[in-house]
């Protein structure tokens, strides 16, 4: 006989560990079953005693409903993996599958559902886009469920048991996508009772089947079963599943709304693409899509619904940085974080789709001289009170703009966000606590320093700042992206470059001395995605031997060397080519014009300008110096412009590296003939390179950032050789106190003050903002060659000057300068 007492602990226990939910409904509505990864007291470890931790795998997961229907993995090799910390989805967490599968098998009489009708619904995210089973009954996941197809189109498969692909969605899966899936179906609601009605939705994007497309849901005894991660036909998805649920009904189309608009929330996913209402529990319209036109986009939100949503912080899970809001008590995750909302309460979000970046010049704003393009717009429903606004660290005088309209300026409300920051899963934010009123308008305002005055590089490193180490021989294991994209660069693959001072006009360089082909850095997250664009890029680099080819830099379509595309890659190839290479597209190696060559350990400013391809033949123009060539061929749709991007290395691992590279600067967009001329102007300033037009044949002016002459070629006729400048444009980040030309011979130094350094970091003297003192000469010999008259001399000795004269063009009254 078992003691009284051990069966009360043992009721307890059991208690304890089931811990239902009862009275919460997605959206309001009412599954038979619902698994989701946040549920507490749901997963384990094993047979239902030990919870699953952190990277732990998962044994058992519970219906959260407390109705037994659990899903469990006897087979360790084969069970999925929990995460509450490293890997979330929208702070929330989740279950990693890949060639893993969960099931739960009924015993007798046992039915979940009957499956003459019904809904099922799932959500999660893609690694890798691979053909398998979602969630469904039987092993197949056929009686009826959800497949990412294999019919090429990577469309959402909801299958029946019948033959064919007609349940498909129009939209489709890819590689690294946050989804919500679902499916409604209603035997013999087709033409005839042989075919099932049914709706099926990717991420609220809904295809209707009302006709002969799909047969019914087949209900064979034996395929009661449920099951999720992977089948038996397809395999495993290579994602995460982290919630699903399954109703006794075909819900309507209302219902859809209330239950997606839960998960979209919850997970941060789009809804519809921004085309429907998102509803509360109660059909209350808490983001309008018609309201909000021109804002539908990267839609996202935070809220309390009894009903089972608790979302305190969020952000859009689409590609690219994204704003986060939380209540104030912004965590690490969802569940860390301790400040609520009050039930009803509802906080949603969406942009106008354009950069989230520094873009737009405004002016007024103490300390800032330009916005973001992305505005957006919100909507509060219950009075939602102080939320903190957060944005990632690394933009100077971050401010907050909100406003009644959608005219951005000064006369709206400004609030400082650079004071604030918190570091939330290792990244350090910007943050500023406001209440966010109905129907307001809000984006961000920053200080951003563009080179050569030319808005606004999506990459731009520079030796002279931003690398974790200066000093010489030291490796370069970090080296910080002062473009729109932000970001740090590193290490890529096995080694890495050194830092080398002095090495450009006294200028720094990131130097692989070792010529490999792993001792390179990666960018990451450069652009959104691996699409075709728009690619202006400059590389300030030298190198010993011009006759070994070496890669410069590359984009790729991930960050891994060897396994990443070289989409394109740029290398030199010779003294007198670059080499352009768009794999699968088209590669060139054209000479520059005029004969024109490159220098051992001469420096030049490399470039190449990709327009975006739409169709046929295309061309990009090679630059060096300013000089130009091009190359042309067909193109593949299918590679566009890598999202990543590789320095002294390249995709494949495949090419040597090496050399000396003091800058790189990319754009995502086309720039104008006198836009490149400012940037080489304000490279040539700074590395002391004497520019040339396009054609190699004659010199060029060079610009300010305001594209204001500071060299003029043409008045400068006869004296255009060997030109070398110092100069300050705090909003440039030019700031040369001491220059050099780098032409072999050239021995003329000058410098700001009365005193020279061994770099130009050590110079302790300073212009004026906005001054340039340029210097060129004739072209003839430095050195003592043309006779001069000098009749009062000791026994009539003569005397010698230079055969080179120089010329000087002084902007904004530079004063005492050092002539060496």
């Amino acid at each position: 006989m078992i003691p009284q007492y051990f069966l009360r602990i043992i009721s307890l226990a059991l208690i304890c560990t089931i811990v239902p939910i009862f009275g919460q409904s997605p959206g309001g509505v009412t599954p038979a079953a619902w698994y989701k990864a946040d549920a507490s007291g749901t997963l384990f470890s094993d047979a239902g005693v030990t919870g699953s931790a952190n990277n732990s795998t998962v044994y058992q997961w519970n219906d959260a409903q407390g109705n037994g229907f659990n899903l469990l993995q006897a087979t360790a090799g084969l069970r999925p993996t929990f995460s509450n910390s490293t890997t979330l989805a929208n702070f929330n967490p989740t279950v990693t599958f890949q060639s893993k599968w969960m099931e739960f098998q009924p015993g007798a009489g046992v039915n979940i559902i009957d499956r003459t009708n019904g809904t099922l619904f799932t959500a999660g995210y893609l690694n890798t886009l691979t053909q398998g089973g979602i969630f469904g009954f039987d092993s197949t996941m056929d009686y009826p469920g959800l497949h990412t197809s294999n019919n090429g189109l990577n469309n959402l498969l909801f299958f029946t048991g019948g033959p064919g692909y007609q349940g498909v969605t129009t939209n489709s899966f890819q590689s690294n996508f946050y989804f919500t899936a679902g499916v409604n179906w209603q035997n013999g609601a087709g033409t005839n009772a042989s075919y099932a009605a049914s709706t099926v939705s990717l991420n609220g994007s809904r295809t209707d089947y009302s006709g002969s497309q799909l047969q019914n849901a087949v209900l064979d005894v034996n395929a009661r079963d449920i099951r999720v991660g992977g089948d038996t036909n397809y395999g495993s998805i290579n994602g995460q599943v982290n919630e699903m649920l399954i109703f006794e009904n075909r819900l309507t189309a209302d219902e859809m709304d209330r239950v997606e608009s839960y998960l979209a929330i919850k997970y941060g996913t789009t809804y519809a693409q921004g085309t429907r209402d998102y509803k509360n529990s109660s059909s209350a319209v808490v983001w309008s899509a018609s309201g909000n036109t021109g804002y539908n986009n990267n839609i996202a939100g935070i809220a309390r619904d009894a009903t089972g949503l608790n979302q305190k912080q969020s952000w859009s899970t689409n590609s690219g940085k994204q704003v986060l809001i939380s209540t104030t008590g912004l965590a690490n995750t969802n569940a860390a974080n301790a400040t609520s909302l009050n039930n009803g309460q509802y906080l949603i979000w969406g942009d106008n789709g354009l950069k989230q970046s520094l873009a737009v010049p405004i002016s007024g704003i103490t300390g800032v001289n330009y916005r973001f393009e992305s505005i957006w717009k919100a909507q509060n429903t219950g009075s939602v009170g102080t939320v903190r606004i957060a944005w990632p660290s690394g933009l100077t005088n971050l401010r907050l703009i909100q406003s009644a309209d959608v005219v951005i300026n000064n006369t709206d409300t400004i609030t400082d966000m650079s004071v604030n920051t918190q570091t939330v899963n290792g990244v350090i934010y910007n943050y500023a606590d406001v209440t966010l009123a109905n129907g307001q308008y809000f984006t961000f305002a920053a200080y951003m320093q563009t080179p050569g005055g030319v808005a606004l590089p999506a990459v731009w490193l520079r030796a002279n700042d931003g690398t974790n180490t200066t000093t010489t021989g030291s490796n370069v294991t970090s080296w910080v992206n002062y473009g729109l994209s932000g970001g740090t660069a590193v290490q890529a693959y096995t080694g890495s470059p050194v830092f080398q001072n002095a090495i450009h006009n006294f200028n720094p360089s990131v130097t692989d001395i070792t010529l490999s082909t792993h001792d390179g850095l990666v960018l990451a997250d450069v652009f959104p995605d691996f699409s075709h664009r728009d690619l202006s890029t400059f590389v300030l680099q030298s190198q010993a031997n011009l006759a070994q080819q070496l890669t410069m830099v590359s984009f790729g379509n991930n960050v891994v060397p060897g396994s990443s595309l070289d989409v394109p890659w740029f290398a030199s190839q010779s003294a007198t080519e670059s080499y352009f290479f768009w794999q699968d597209n088209y590669q060139a190696t054209p000479n520059y014009p005029n004969s024109l060559a490159r220098y051992s350990n001469i420096p030049t400013i490399n470039s190449y300008y990709l327009p975006k391809w739409i169709s046929g033949t295309h061309t990009t123009t090679l630059s060096m110096n300013g000089a130009t060539s091009t190359a042309s061929g067909g193109v593949n749709a299918n590679r566009g412009i890598g999202n990543n991007l590789f320095i002294h290395e390249d995709g494949g691992t495949n090419n040597s590296s090496g050399g000396n590279i003091s800058e790189v600067i990319s754009f995502d967009r086309v720039l104008t003939d006198t836009e490149k001329l400012q940037v080489n102007s304000y490279l040539g300033i700074k590395y002391g390179i004497t520019l040339t037009n396009a054609l190699g044949t004659l010199p060029t002016d060079y610009l300010n950032r305001s594209a204001a002459v500071v060299w003029n070629s043409t008045t400068n006729t006869g004296y255009n050789s060997n030109i070398v400048g110092i100069a300050r444009e705090d909003d440039g980040a030019l700031n040369q106190k001491q220059s050099k030309s780098v032409n072999d011979g050239q021995k003329l130094i000058i410098g700001a003050g009365n005193s020279l350094a061994d770099t130009n970091a050590l110079n302790t003297n300073s212009l004026t903002n906005g001054q340039f003192l340029i210097v060129g000469d004739n072209g003839l010999k430095q050195g003592l060659s043309v006779a001069l008259a000098n009749p009062a001399a000791p026994g009539g000795a003569t005397s010698y000057r230079f055969a080179s004269i120089w010329k000087v063009q002084n902007t904004s009254s530079v004063g005492t300068v050092t002539v060496a």
